[in-house]
């Protein structure tokens, strides 16, 4: 009897092992689960300052319309003279008088004078005085007065030369004065005047109520800050 108890005992011990050693095993690989790595992007501001040309059609002294494309000439040709949009008007190149009841847009080039009851944009550059009930917006270089209501905004890989005077002004670089409640430019060689005043770069003065100069030894002062 007691032989065959241990013969038993034997077996039943044997038979365990094995399922013992696997439960072991398994407990000691686990899987590992790699989080996957971090992606950043990041975008290249002079990838694309401003939209391409548009090629020219022609060259027309007079345009008149009432919005595009009910206007003369079309859209792609150039006006040297005077511009009158009765609402809004879409063209070219615009050189001397551009007139607009709500808004002046140009492809290309302006020089002159520009004047909207709501809105001017120039998806190039620009030497001219415009004058915007709402805003003006200039993708590429702009040298001269912008005046407006509330936004004057520049492309932040663009360059500004001259005054900008409106609530808001927004630049890249900046060559003159800033003049509202919020001014922001990259960089600065001039003067900012407003409630709040924010530029990376400064060779000029700051005077306002919070003044910010991020790459500077004194980057926040209240009032008036400078940096030369």
């Amino acid at each position: 009897m007691k032989t065959l108890l241990t013969l038993a005992l034997f077996v039943m011990v044997t038979l365990a092992l094995p399922s013992a050693s696997a439960q072991v095993d398994r407990s000691h690989h686990r899987a590992v689960i790699e989080t996957p790595a971090q992606r950043r992007s990041i975008a290249d501001p002079t990838d694309k300052v401003y939209p391409a040309p548009v090629p020219s059609a022609g060259i027309f002294p007079i345009s008149i319309g009432l919005v595009p494309p009910a206007q003369f000439p079309a859209e792609d040709w150039d006006v040297t003279g005077l511009r009158l949009n009765l609402f809004v008007g879409l063209h070219n190149n615009v050189s001397f008088i551009d007139l607009g009841v709500l808004g002046n847009l140009s492809h290309g080039d302006v020089m002159g004078l520009e004047i909207a009851g709501v809105w001017n944009q120039v998806n190039q550059n620009a030497q001219a005085i415009q004058v915007a009930g709402i805003g003006n917006r200039v993708l590429g270089e702009f040298k001269g007065l912008q005046l407006a209501g509330l936004v004057n905004y520049g492309n932040i890989s663009a360059d500004v030369q001259g005054l900008q005077l409106a609530c808001i002004n927004v630049a890249g670089g900046l060559e003159g004065i800033q003049l509202g409640l919020f001014n922001q430019a990259e960089d600065v060689y001039g003067l900012q005047l407003g409630v709040i005043n924010m530029t990376k770069n400064m060779n000029g003065v700051q005077l306002g109520l919070f003044n910010v100069i991020s790459d500077s030894n004194v980057p926040f002062m209240v009032l008036l800050n400078a940096a030369f």
